[in-house]
């Protein structure tokens, strides 16, 4: 399954997530016969780019016009379904789903949103072909400046085709909480060290890095994260 992940507007990254087999839900004896052709390179490649067989990792950069149209097609369109929806439910529905993490409400048409996901979907995978078929035009490598200064490339604003930068280091990771496990550790850490000076005993200063990491760690992540991908994916 390929991914596009977005940070910006139209600045993101996407991962070639394509099976090698042509298909994911396969038997694990059937798996490991895929595997054993891929080894014996008798499988197709998991790469977007012949020259690059290993390679399923992009830094892109979208051009307006694409953004609008996802926009259109399928973002707008499921949040205003939503909205709508919530609007219609009742006054009781209405004050439970204050006290639900669900993002998406009950007796929401999933089936239209769905159709609506899949024809935004059709939008990307064809210029994923054109990416494809035309690699010199669509896809750089980040020269060593704009690697450390990570300046985006000139003229942005006047893009055609979508611009693909090799991401031979998975800066994609940047992007999820989940990468943050040590600076998370490094904050409590620092919390603990601030309470320690301030002399509070050993028990008191668990408690408070307790509820400090459940209400402003753990929940924002919880209801912001998981919202952001149900609605995204219609997948609660």
């Amino acid at each position: 399954m390929s991914v596009f992940i977005f940070d910006q507007r139209i600045h993101g990254y996407y991962i070639h997530g394509v099976s090698t087999s042509g298909q994911a839900d396969v038997t694990a004896t059937e798996l490991q016969g895929y595997l054993d052709n891929e080894n014996r390179g008798e499988a197709s490649q998991r790469g977007l780019l012949e020259e690059y067989p290993n390679l399923q990792t992009f830094e892109i950069f979208l051009p307006v016009k694409i953004r609008q149209i996802y926009e259109v097609v399928y973002k707008q369109h499921i949040l205003n379904e939503i909205s709508n929806h919530r609007q219609n439910m009742s006054a009781i529905d209405n004050s439970s789903r204050l006290f639900s993490l669900a993002a998406l409400p009950k007796g929401l048409n999933i089936q239209s949103l769905v159709n609506q996901r899949d024809e935004a979907s059709q939008y990307f995978i064809n210029y994923i072909s054109q990416v494809k078929n035309y690699p010199a035009v669509a896809v750089r490598d980040r020269g060593i400046f704009q690697m450390f200064s990570e300046l985006p490339p000139d003229n942005l604003n006047n893009m055609e085709t979508p611009l693909f930068l090799k991401d031979y280091f998975y800066g994609f990771r940047r992007v999820f909480f989940g990468a943050l496990d040590f600076d998370i550790l490094i904050l409590i850490s620092c919390i603990y060290t601030v309470l320690d000076i301030w002399e509070l005993n050993l028990l008191q200063s668990t408690v408070i890095i307790y509820v400090y990491y459940k209400l402003f760690i753990e929940l924002p992540r919880k209801f912001f994260g998981s919202r952001n991908l149900a609605t995204k994916t219609l997948v609660e």
